[in-house]
C-alpha cells in the first residue's frame, strides 16, 4: 500500500465515511475485499468503532478493489438521466477522483451525495402489502435481539436451531429485536403478492438475490406501513451507494421499491423460506 493511500485512509475520511466503507450486504458480493470488510465491521462493533483508520490500515489489503468499487458506483450514478444533472456531475467528479488514485475520497463524496439527495426524492404512500427477503445469515447478523445473539455467536449453531424447529417462524419472531429492523439503505421491498407461495430458489431468481437460502421474508402490511408513516419510491442509482450494489440495474427487479427506516411496528409477520 503506497504512502498516498495510507495518508488518505488516515486523514481524509470522516467517521461516517469509514463506517459506510466497512458495511457490506448480501447483494454487494462483487468486491473481493468483502470478507475483510465484514471482519472490520465485526471488530469495529466490538471496539466501539474506535481507531477506525487503524482498522482500515490493518485489514484492507487491496486499494485496487476499493478503486474499482468507487469507479463503478460513480459510473452508475453519473449515467442515470433520471437524476438532476448537478447530481450526475458530482458523481462524474468522483470518477475523476478514482482516476487520480483517490478512491477513498471518492467513496466519501459518494456517501455524502447519497445522504444529501436520497431524503429529498419523491415518495408515495404504499397501497399494497410489501415484503423484504433476506438470508438467514443476514437476519442472524442484524436482526437478532442482543440477548439471543449473545447465546448464538456462531451462525451455524443458530441455523441448526431454526432448521430443527417445529415452528421456525414463531421462533424467528420471538428472536427479533425490538428496535429498528430495516435501515433505509437496506429497505429494498417488493409487493408481497409477487413472491407469495414461491420456493426459496424461485424467490432467489425473482429477486436476483446473491446469498443462498434459507431466507427470512418480512411482510409489511400496507395498513401498518401507513400507520408508521412510511412512504416508498422507485429506487434509482443513488441507492446503490450505501450498499455498494455494483450489479444493480434499473428495472432488473420489476416493481421493486425502497423506503426509509422501517420500525418493528410496521412488521406484520415473518415467513421461513428454507
Amino acid at each position: 500500500m503506497g504512502s498516498t493511500a495510507t495518508t488518505e485512509i488516515a486523514t481524509s475520511l470522516t467517521a461516517a465515511g469509514l463506517v459506510g466503507l466497512l458495511t457490506v450486504t448480501d447483494r454487494s458480493a462483487s468486491c473481493s475485499c468483502e470478507s475483510a470488510y465484514l471482519r472490520m465491521e465485526d471488530i469495529a462493533r466490538k471496539d466501539g468503532r474506535k481507531d477506525q483508520a487503524g482498522l482500515v490500515l490493518a485489514q484492507v489489503t487491496s486499494m485496487a478493489d476499493i478503486a474499482t468499487l468507487a469507479r463503478e458506483l460513480s459510473r452508475i450514478t453519473s449515467k442515470d438521466r433520471e437524476l438532476d444533472s448537478s447530481v450526475q456531475a458530482r458523481a462524474a467528479h468522483c470518477e475523476l477522483l478514482c482516476a487520480q488514485n483517490r478512491p477513498l475520497i471518492a467513496m466519501q463524496r459518494l456517501t455524502e451525495l447519497y445522504e444529501e439527495v436520497a431524503p429529498n426524492l419523491q415518495t408515495t404512500t404504499p397501497d399494497v402489502d410489501y415484503a423484504r427477503c433476506i438470508s438467514l445469515l443476514a437476519f442472524w447478523r442484524h436482526n437478532l435481539a442482543p440477548a439471543i445473539k449473545k447465546g448464538f455467536r456462531v451462525y451455524e449453531h443458530y441455523k441448526r436451531l431454526i432448521e430443527d424447529a417445529v415452528n421456525p417462524e414463531a421462533l424467528l419472531t420471538d428472536h427479533l429485536g425490538d428496535d429498528l429492523i430495516v435501515k433505509a439503505e437496506n429497505s429494498w421491498l417488493i409487493p408481497a403478492q409477487e413472491i407469495v407461495s414461491m420456493t426459496a430458489e424461485q424467490t432467489k431468481r425473482r429477486l436476483k438475490i446473491t446469498a443462498d437460502p434459507p431466507y427470512v421474508v418480512m411482510i409489511f402490511p400496507k395498513a401498518k406501513m401507513q400507520y408508521a408513516g412510511l412512504e416508498i419510491r422507485q429506487p434509482c442509482s443513488i441507492d446503490t451507494i450505501p450498499r455498494r450494489l455494483t450489479h444493480w440495474r434499473q428495472g432488473d427487479v420489476p416493481d421493486e421499491r425502497i423506503d426509509r427506516d422501517i420500525p418493528r411496528a410496521a412488521l406484520g409477520r415473518l415467513e421461513w423460506r428454507p
